[in-house]
């Protein structure tokens, strides 16, 4: 299938996320630039000489320091735009392989750098595309709308109708000892004794497979704890 062909739109469902009432209103973009090897001239400071493979490749700075990068490649012309906060924390992935739909996440940490939300959208709600497109424009609207709608996402009632929540308890000693998809049954605790190593981790196929590419996968193991604790 072909990615000139293939365009997604942001749609109504952060309206109805946000009520259009973004927490920082005054979160701004202050630096945006674009490379598009179809449309450009290729010169000696575009990225694209460094990412050998890519088709496009996006560099957006907000206000509060926060950023996000865009990168399509060739073949398989799978995609990942990644949201890094100010801290150097990634708080949102939006993936995909060329022949399926994007996989969008947000994550959220505690004041200790420790994972405590995990967001998986039930929709393709953003992967930096304009509608309607010939030559892979992706808009600057696009990545501001989605980076105010991740700061004013409420984990304490969340909107399970449009993306599951997956919650990390953590002990006083700060280890994971739970996770737990909100209204649902599924959870994994640990025992006494114990504790969970979480991450989110790409597939081993992210770049490399059109089908079973382009989606990161939620870790969960369990170890003993350290003898002191």
């Amino acid at each position: 299938m072909n990615i000139i062909t293939k365009t997604f739109v942001l749609g109504l469902i952060i309206c109805g996320l946000c009520s259009c009432n973004y927490g920082k209103e005054d979160l701004q973009i202050t630096y945006f630039k674009q490379y598009n090897e179809i449309t450009d001239n290729i010169d000696s400071d575009n990225p694209l000489r460094k990412y050998n493979g890519l088709i496009a490749y996006d560099t957006v700075r907000f206000s509060d320091d926060s950023y996000a990068v865009h990168r399509l490649q060739y073949s398989p012309q799978n995609s990942l735009t990644e949201f890094i906060d100010n801290k150097g924390q990634t708080i949102a992935t939006i993936s995909r392989a060329s022949e399926c739909y994007a996989q969008t996440l947000v994550y959220d940490y505690d004041e200790t750098g420790k994972l405590r939300h995990l967001i998986n959208f039930k929709k393709e709600i953003f992967d930096g595309l304009e509608p309607d497109t010939t030559y892979l424009e992706r808009g600057i609207n696009r990545y501001l709308a989605f980076r105010r709608m991740i700061d004013n996402l409420d984990y304490e009632h969340p909107d399970t109708a449009n993306y599951f929540q997956t919650n990390i308890e953590h002990d006083k000693d700060g280890n994971a000892i739970k996770t737990h998809i909100v209204n649902s049954n599924k959870s994994i605790v640990a025992p006494k004794g114990y504790k969970l190593s979480v991450s989110v981790k790409p597939c081993k196929s992210f770049w490399e497979s059109d089908i079973n590419g382009g989606f990161y996968i939620f870790h969960v193991t369990m170890k003993p704890k350290d003898k002191h604790q």
